[in-house]
């Protein structure tokens, strides 16, 4: 058995750690994001969208009692399957119960509209390959009509 489990994986535009009690807040959470260009140009390729977005992921051991640890790693994949950001962490579950790691989306290449995703992998020692996603999150990106200026 892993030595630390996946719990949860959101997508937010904001989260706050409470100093008094440690617990993080998850602010708006994202299933979708809709982008109007200013001047209605509906070209679906931009080099670089600039989006705040904030990814929190929880892990805990997997048995409360043993100590574990293992290696994660989070993409944000595009729906032609092209990494957008990826990162690794290691989750250290030697003193703690539980670890919350918060990754932050400043800008983002966006290559197309759709399904993206946010798939987060577990890697229990160093000689064992990431597998099959512990979790996959679905973010769709899509093009609104821009809104009509009142007459």
């Amino acid at each position: 058995m892993a030595g630390a489990q996946h719990v949860f994986t959101a997508v937010c535009l904001k989260s706050l750690l409470s100093a008094d009690s440690s617990l993080f807040s998850l602010i708006d959470i994202v299933e979708h994001i809709g982008f109007v260009h200013a001047n209605g140009d509906r070209d679906e390729k931009d080099d670089q969208l600039v989006v705040h977005m904030e990814i929190l992921s929880t892990w805990t051991r997997a048995d409360f009692a043993t100590p574990g640890t293992c290696l994660s790693r989070l993409e944000v994949v595009a729906p032609n399957q092209e990494i957008l950001r990826k990162w690794e962490h290691p989750i250290d579950l030697s003193q703690l119960m539980w670890e919350r790691v918060r990754y932050v989306i400043d800008v983002l290449p966006l290559r197309e509209f759709g399904r993206h995703e946010v798939r987060v992998y577990q890697r229990d020692t160093e000689d064992q390959g990431w597998g099959v996603a512990v979790a996959v999150y679905p973010i769709l990106m899509r093009m609104h009509e821009p809104a009509m200026a009142p007459s």
